[in-house]
């Protein structure tokens, strides 16, 4: 889809649901993204095509990248977990 002269690709997910806070990889290789309730998306930044999907069992407040992995704000559980973006799997989880 062409808006103004640029390129702009649709992605197909929940819009309403997702934290405001979408994250490129250091490299520009990965896009990713949050639910709320939780979802974490991979996606892959030249194809726009998800490459992978967790369930981090939580609600999601905000999503941001550090050196050490991605920086996920649970408010509910009042913590801040670090992920790894490679397998999406919690490294750990530090109380607020």
């Amino acid at each position: 889809v062409a808006v103004g002269g640029l390129k702009v690709t649709p992605l197909k997910m929940p819009a309403k649901d997702l934290c405001p806070s979408l994250v490129f990889s250091g490299d520009g290789k990965w896009l990713f993204a949050v639910e709320r309730g939780g979802r974490l998306h991979k996606i892959e930044a030249a194809t726009y095509k998800h490459v992978q999907k967790a369930d981090l069992g939580a609600r999601c407040d905000w999503l941001a990248i550090s050196k050490d992995g991605l920086v996920a704000t649970m408010g509910d559980a009042n913590e801040v977990w670090v992920i790894d973006p490679a397998g999406l799997k919690t490294l750990r989880k530090i109380a607020a």
